[in-house]
């Protein structure tokens, strides 16, 4: 089940499934489930400092997400791993254009955020001795007016910085404050950059 919904979501169009509506398919995980679910929208995001995530969403209208989902363990001293999964609904390239010939295909880069959300719902049903904490970034990277230009510097949750050589390197941007928000707001004994 959940890797058939994992794939459904992978073919559904872009603008079927922006950032907000992959958040809201993973509210609904988390409510079926029992799960912990906290949502960060593109003006939290911005105010934690996620220069990542927001100054790879700036060329897109679309706002972008910082998904969280907790899988709590019975266990009291079950290890804590986390999935981090890069959620990229639509990837142009940004202004680093990629050629058009199968662009079409680059809605599929969101497929380690779908397969998070989804291995939640897996382990929701599992139970695990294992606590588990899933984190997605949600963005779309496109060539927008205000779109990040090669030559700009974005600064990271955790203060580091990177200079922007080409806009269609944007997974690594956004994964990059992803990681850096679980290593800083958890206590994990394993993290795995999907």
């Amino acid at each position: 089940e959940a890797v058939n919904t994992t794939r459904h979501w992978i073919d559904l169009p872009p603008s079927v499934l922006t950032p907000v509506q992959l958040a809201d398919k993973a509210r609904e995980v988390a409510k079926k489930n029992g799960l912990k679910v906290t949502v960060f929208n593109e003006q939290e995001v911005n105010q934690m400092g996620m220069g990542g995530l927001a100054g790879v969403s700036r060329g897109s209208h679309q706002d972008c997400q910082l998904v969280i989902l907790e899988y709590k363990a019975a266990k009291k001293d079950a290890p804590t791993i986390c999935f981090v999964g890069k959620g990229i609904t639509f990837d142009s390239g940004g202004l680093s254009l990629k050629p058009a010939a199968n662009m079409e295909t680059m809605k599929d880069d969101m497929s380690g955020a779908a397969a998070v959300i989804m291995t939640m719902h897996a382990l929701a049903q599992l139970k695990p001795d294992v606590n588990v904490i899933g984190v997605t970034p949600l963005s779309e990277n496109l060539p927008g007016d205000k779109a990040t230009k090669p030559g700009d510097i974005l600064v990271f949750y955790n203060g580091k910085t990177a200079e922007v050589r080409n806009t269609d390197a944007e997974g690594r941007l956004i994964l990059a404050d992803a990681l850096s928000y679980a290593v800083k707001n958890y206590k994990l004994d394993a993290i795995i950059d999907i």
